[in-house]
């Protein structure tokens, strides 16, 4: 465990023991610190998102637990010792790797929340039934094959999420719900919104996206209580009238339709905190959107725009904006009176210049200026110092200017795809992306950089790769795609923390049995080399989700 890591698990030991309740997620941990073990008066523990290889048994001695998060903990099957801890009320195993649930889950006749989402289950067991105090159920993203019954008899549910699970039609029950707040049922392809949901007035959240909905029924507009509806990758072309009486609507997503127009009566969701209405085929916006006082988030990327609508500078509570896709030459200057903006997105536009007032958005933490034809960086970019991402992808850069180590704030770079030859000392970012320019060699200053935890130098001109690569022990994400490599770097090996190599379009003949050891991956690509086979040893990499090995011209699989 990195020594900051082990400072701050310690802290927040100490800080828990007080408290009751101890948060170490995505802390990188590879095992859980011994001396939680001491810690009998816990009620809250979150180890979401570690990279546990297992969980220690005598977690099941903190029997006072009344939440406990398991998230993204590499599970392969739930642990015997749960079966102890009968305060829970909320149990999270989900982005796990579960197959199947034991039976005895439903001995915990306490839980009221429990989310498995994201796991590769088929069914469900029938001990779940005895869940009767079950009222939040997150079952998105698992292959099940089914819904059981008994799930009709919690009457009492509030929250159901099913995205993903496609069973091709809802079971009846569901309209009996009533209680339900929160209910998910994306990507079911389901052609229609099912009557049943016409039931269900106490939804204040709805998501529908993905469904290849046609058209909307008009008593979507009598459930009068939501506050979220998201209606994102349909094929809808017009919001019926009603939907003017969802007066309590906070967010309302209707990207990825294929809308030519809205209505007026959009502008009077005077609620309304987020709009999505990017990608479209409007031929243009209604001004009335700008009488949406409290609106924070707009998109409005790939909505064919020639010009900035004029009625933006009235959303003066504005902190992302989102221009990018579209087909914009020029910005306004009252762009820069929107200073409450954290977030500006204008890629993939064809801008001849930018005006440069808008080095007075002060505010800004994101910038996102790939894609618009630059020659060369703004200087008022340089006046942003609270930027944190800074994208200048898919231009038309030669160098970088000397002012961009002012920006000490900066955590992610991305200069893909421009003419850099050279690169000058920048800020110590964490994340920095270098592929598809003209590098031939590395500057040593990026030998201390042991900051980086993602260093893309893919398909460049690179005479050699340095050894002091593998002094970037930080690095999580590495890629050295495209880089001329006819074996895999001997430095490589000291690498062992990275969750994901690119090592496609290379001339490789053969991956190292080393290779095994990283047994963080989760991301490895050898798609287009000269491989003639895989080690045995990389059976070990069991966290791979994905394996690129398409063009690798292998001879066999490896069983």
């Amino acid at each position: 465990m990195p020594f900051d890591a082990h400072e701050e698990v310690v802290r927040r030991v100490e800080e828990a023991a007080t408290t009751g309740k101890l948060d170490l997620s995505d802390l990188k941990l590879r095992e859980v610190p011994s001396q939680l073990a001491t810690l009998r008066n816990l009620t809250e523990l979150n180890l979401d998102g570690n990279r546990f290889t297992e969980l220690p048994d005598w977690l099941g001695t903190l029997t006072g637990l009344t939440t406990l998060n398991l998230d993204a903990c590499r599970l392969e099957r739930v642990p015997e010792w749960l079966a102890g801890l009968g305060e829970l009320t909320d149990l999270r195993l989900g982005s796990n790797r579960l197959a199947a649930l034991p039976d005895w889950l439903g001995t915990l006749t306490n839980l009221r929340r429990l989310d498995i989402d994201a796991n590769r289950l088929t069914t469900l067991p029938p001990g779940l039934c005895a869940l009767t105090e079950l009222t939040e159920l997150n079952l998105d993203a698992n292959p099940l094959s089914e819904l059981p019954d008994w799930l009709g008899e919690r009457t009492g549910m509030t929250k159901l999420l099913l995205e993903g699970v496609r069973l091709g039609e809802l079971p009846v029950w569901l309209g009996g719900l009533t209680e339900l707040t929160g209910l998910n049922i994306g990507g079911w392809a389901l052609g229609r919104v099912p009557d049943q949901l016409a039931n269900l007035t106490s939804l204040t959240e709805l998501t529908l996206r993905g469904n290849g909905l046609t058209e909307l029924p008009d008593w979507l507009g009598d459930l009068i209580a939501l506050a979220k509806l998201r209606l994102s990758a349909n094929r809808l072309t017009r919001l019926p009238e009603r939907m003017r009486n969802l007066a309590e609507l906070t967010e309302l997503q209707l990207d990825s339709n294929r809308f030519t127009e809205l209505p007026d009566w959009l502008g009077g969701l005077t609620g309304l905190t987020k709009l999505y209405l990017h990608d479209n085929r409007f031929t243009e916006l209604p001004s009335s959107l700008g009488d949406l006082p409290n609106l924070r988030i707009l998109a409005v990327g790939g909505c064919r725009l020639t010009a900035v609508p004029d009625w933006i500078a009235n959303l003066t509570s504005l902190t992302d904006l989102w221009l990018n896709h579209n087909w914009l030459t020029e910005l306004p200057d009252w762009m820069a009176d929107l200073t409450g903006l954290t977030q500006l997105w204008l890629h993939k536009n064809r801008f001849t210049e930018l005006p440069g007032r808008l080095g007075e958005l002060s505010n800004l933490t994101h910038l996102n200026l790939g894609a618009c034809q630059l020659t060369t960086v703004p200087a008022w970019v340089g006046r942003l110092t609270e930027l944190r991402h800074l994208y200048l992808n898919a231009n038309q850069l030669n160098e970088l200017p000397d002012w961009l180590p002012r920006l000490t704030n900066l955590t992610t770079l991305d200069l893909t795809g421009n003419c850099l030859t050279d690169l000058p000392p920048l800020p110590p970012v964490a994340k920095l992306r270098l592929g598809l320019n003209r590098f031939k060699t590395l500057p040593n200053w990026l030998a201390t950089a042991t900051e980086l935890t993602r260093l893309d130098l893919d398909s460049n001109n690179l005479r050699g790769l340095p050894d002091w690569l593998g002094n970037l022990t930080g690095l999580e994400v590495l890629g050295i795609g495209g880089c001329g490599l006819t074996e895999v770097p001997t430095w490589l090996a000291r690498l062992t923390g990275l969750t994901e190599l690119w090592l496609g379009n290379n001339q490789l003949i053969e991956v190292p049995r080393w290779l095994g050891d990283f047994t963080e991956l989760t991301v490895l690509h050898l798609n287009n080399n000269s491989l003639r086979e895989l080690p045995d040893e990389l059976g070990a990499l069991t966290g791979l989700t994905k394996l690129g090995i398409r063009n690798a011209r292998l001879r066999t699989l490896p069983d």
